[in-house]
């Protein structure tokens, strides 16, 4: 089930991935500057906010009734975490919209994830005062997940983004597989 169409009357690919590229606008209001990231439910780009000033994140969910009821999930669980989110290292999120039948969600903007950090420095670890404190981050998180009755369902390296002016803070993203 395709919404739009074969292939969303041309705005996706062969695999229902909305097609963008550095330029482009959603929404009338987000102008795409480069790519964050691809996962199984969809894409994430950096973009400008028009109507902020502000650069931050966008994910786009694949074009997909399974990716759109799964994506609903992940807005709802958002919503749930949204008053403590920041105090608890967990991403948060700023906005949702369905624009040409992709659910968008738009985030704060993080760093690199901790596989890419560990992966630039030729797979080195970290020193054990940082380890402290990502664990001591991830934690927060998943004391709150807890309180919520939630489960993350997909805590990886690729999941935790470094986060603050310095990275010393880390906080967990992707709540695309978690469930209640």
């Amino acid at each position: 089930f395709i919404y739009g169409g074969i292939n969303n009357n041309g705005f996706d690919d062969e695999n229902n991935r909305y097609l963008s590229q550095v330029g482009d606008h959603i929404n009338y209001r987000y102008q795409v500057e480069s790519k964050l990231g691809r996962g199984a439910f969809g894409d994430c780009w950096m973009v400008f906010d028009h109507k902020t000033k502000q650069r931050v994140a966008l994910k786009v969910i694949r074009n997909e009734r399974r990716f759109l009821n799964q994506g609903k999930v992940e807005v709802n669980i958002l919503e749930t975490l949204s008053d403590q989110a920041a105090d608890h290292n967990c991403v948060t999120m700023i906005d949702h919209f369905m624009f040409r039948n992709h659910l968008c969600i738009t985030f704060e903007l993080h760093s690199h994830d901790l596989y890419t950090e560990l992966k630039a420095r030729d797979f080195i670890g970290f020193a054990i005062p940082d380890i402290r404190s990502v664990v001591r981050d991830v934690l927060k998180s998943l004391v709150l997940l807890s309180n919520k009755k939630i489960v993350h369902a997909d805590l990886k390296p690729e999941n935790i983004l470094l986060a603050g002016e310095t990275g010393s803070d880390v906080m967990v993203i992707d709540f695309g597989s978690s469930c209640k």
